[in-house]
């Protein structure tokens, strides 16, 4: 990390340090980066982010084993042609930033488990996300971007912040947290949406009711202000589907084999004959 101790670009003396795996020059000031940091062959982590930097040099394509590239707080205006080459890379981000699309070129990047490009003039994201079946966090906010509905089922997505809703959302079966703003579309349709979702978020959304087929008691947290649902609603409905879901889990036991009886009472395991007694009560014959 070399912190403010310089300014626009890096000294010299910096390109004899050839075995370095972590460049991390965030807020020093840099408005570019010298064609020599293609001779970093065992980068694995760049760290540009908040600077005046308006492309990347085309020598950074030969890093073949970088794995995250932080690009956050730039002034680019087009992604830089060298990423496409970027073919190890895990984390991508390119968020606040000035660009008007997210080229195609992203999708050869199949390892990508993490992409985030919010906060630029709404770009549009023309990439193809049935190429990027490792992808685990994408945050579009604020772009033009819809996940195709027919390889929906298939991805592995976990974290999905979006502003453009589609029903494709509703075929997702790994998201964890979810965050929907109804600025470019109606709010997707859920009613058959079947995911392990921690926490959930609706904005500007006029949805009629929860997604019925979600397990509640695991939800820690849910929203759905400005428009649709009355929150007032949403966390009674939450509340009693919560209470009903861990209800239906402490009866069940490891395998979600039965653990009471119809009756209430605990059953425990005859081991003799392999079967469930029910346990009478205390001073019952």
């Amino acid at each position: 990390y070399m912190g403010q101790s310089f300014q626009l670009a890096l000294p010299s003396v910096f390109f004899t340090l050839s075995t370095m795996r972590w460049l991390d020059v965030h807020e020093t000031d840099l408005s570019s980066m010298p064609g020599g940091i293609g001779n970093f062959h065992h980068l694995l982590l760049i760290d540009l982010r908040n600077n005046f930097l308006q492309d990347l040099p085309t020598e950074v394509a030969r890093l073949t084993k970088l794995r995250a590239l932080y690009l956050s707080r730039n002034r680019i205006h087009v992604m830089p042609s060298a990423v496409q080459f970027l073919l190890s890379l895990i984390v991508l981000s390119v968020n606040s930033n000035e660009m008007m699309e997210i080229p195609y070129f992203v999708s050869y990047l199949s390892r990508l488990r993490q992409l985030t490009v919010f906060n630029n003039p709404k770009p549009l994201v023309n990439i193809d996300m049935c190429r990027l079946p490792q992808l685990r966090h994408l945050d579009v906010r604020g772009t033009i971007f819809h996940i195709p509905i027919d390889c929906a089922p298939t991805l592995g997505l976990e974290v999905l912040f979006t502003d453009s809703p589609s029903d494709a959302i509703g075929e997702l079966r790994h998201v964890r947290m979810l965050w929907v703003v109804c600025h470019y579309g109606p709010p997707p349709r859920l009613d058959r949406w079947r995911s392990p979702v921690t926490y959930m978020r609706f904005f500007l959304c006029s949805m009629k009711q929860l997604p019925p087929l979600i397990d509640y008691s695991r939800v820690s947290d849910i929203y759905t202000g400005s428009g649709g649902l009355n929150n007032t609603h949403v966390i009674g409905a939450f509340c009693r589907q919560r209470a009903h879901g861990a209800a239906g889990r402490a009866g069940r036991g490891r395998g979600g084999r039965p653990t009471r009886g119809a009756d209430g009472l605990p059953l425990q395991r005859d081991a003799q004959q392999h079967r469930q007694v029910r346990t009478p009560r205390r001073g019952a014959p």
